[in-house]
């Protein structure tokens, strides 16, 4: 940085960041053959909600303190005192901002867009850009890129609610973050057009298990989902005696938590029934219903196939590390046929194979 230690705080925290770039560093500057430009990204890290790399700051005597790592979610107060003292603020982005500047374009027209022939245009654009980088390998790209996209074009919590759900379960911020990425970009590819249900189902990620809140959430319960997510059925052996009964009524418990802490705010408030359903499967192995293929919306199965292939440990997210990631949670596996159904799998898989006579369109839209 430019600025010594003193000013440091009050520079980061300046509404006027535009010409920089992730706290001093070098932005990529994109220089399109279109008649509309791509802005650059511009970070301002008291704006955002999830770290884009890893977040640091180096003492006088050389040692790295590491604040958040990539995805963490951003606690404002505990920043703001590492600001206020002006230590030098440092961040390591993992971002393909090329990429993103892309998707935020693209994502950006589509929400504005009203009309339904507009929206469809932008929709196939979309589809695109989740092609080259989640399906084809033609982008190196990362779930943090996927999760800054998203968590800028939908996130929509304000600073309490946002605080109550960190408090409700801080280990499952990340997940609910990338979770809700990946359920929006396939509701997208499905052909969900309505801003408002985009934007309920990305918030609804963070509220599936919001039952199990800061009183009872353990690392017995959190390997508990990943023991059912991995083998259904199975989440009882990680359990002591008094966690079996809240695990087991979590997901119902967590309906009701949820219409309480944020039926207001959605425009469709029924998707937070689905929240009973999340842990379920097709082949009725899931609990706490049973339910089988025929019993399943293609939304509630979409939540069912997302949260039951990505994982609730190990969720280290690195520069890089989803290329072709849609296509490989969509190989054929044995967990993969108990949580996809054959409708979603055909409409998905079809969207994505049929890009190529799409792509001319792509390129137009996004001025590439």
């Amino acid at each position: 940085m430019d600025k010594d230690k003193e000013e440091n705080a009050d520079f980061l925290m300046d509404d006027d960041l535009e010409d920089e770039g992730l706290l001093g560093l070098p932005v990529q500057e994109i220089v399109e053959s279109s008649e509309e430009n791509l802005a650059p990204l511009v970070f301002n890290l008291m704006e955002m909600h999830f770290s884009v790399g890893e977040i640091y700051w180096n003492m006088s005597s050389g040692k790295k303190i590491t604040l958040f790592h990539p995805g963490d979610w951003i606690r404002k107060e505990y920043l703001q005192k590492f600001l206020s003292a002006g230590k030098d603020i440092q961040i390591d982005s993992i971002l393909n901002e090329d990429y993103c500047s892309k998707g935020l374009n693209l994502f950006d027209k589509f929400l504005d867009s009203d009309e339904e022939n507009e929206k469809s245009k932008f929709r196939d654009s979309i589809i695109g850009w989740l092609c080259d980088g989640y399906w084809n390998n033609q982008e190196q790209v990362g779930l943090a890129d996927l999760m800054f996209v998203c968590e800028q074009s939908f996130f929509n919590f304000d600073g309490e609610e946002e605080k109550k759900i960190f408090n409700a379960s801080a280990d499952l911020m990340k997940r609910s973050s990338i979770v809700g990425s990946l359920l929006v970009s396939l509701a997208i590819v499905m052909g969900y057009l309505d801003k408002n249900l985009l934007k309920d189902l990305y918030h609804l990620s963070f509220l599936f298990d919001i039952s199990l809140d800061e009183n009872v959430l353990s690392t017995n319960l959190i390997n508990a989902l990943e023991q059912e997510r991995k083998t259904p059925q199975s989440w009882h052996s990680s359990l002591g005696e008094n966690e079996v009964s809240t695990f087991k009524s979590h997901s119902e418990l967590g309906v009701g938590k949820a219409f309480a802490f944020y039926e207001n705010k959605m425009s469709n408030p029924g998707l937070l029934n689905f929240i009973e359903t999340h842990h379920e499967r097709i082949n009725g192995l899931g609990f706490p219903l049973g339910l089988k293929e025929g019993e399943i919306s293609d939304l509630e199965g979409l939540i069912i196939f997302v949260n039951n292939r990505f994982p609730y440990s190990d969720m280290t997210l690195r520069h890089g590390d989803a290329c072709s990631y849609l296509r490989v949670l969509m190989e054929k596996n044995e967990e993969l046929d108990a949580v996809l159904t054959n409708r979603i799998k055909k409409i998905v898989t079809n969207e994505f194979e049929n890009r190529d006579s799409e792509h001319a369109k792509y390129l137009e839209v996004s001025g590439i």
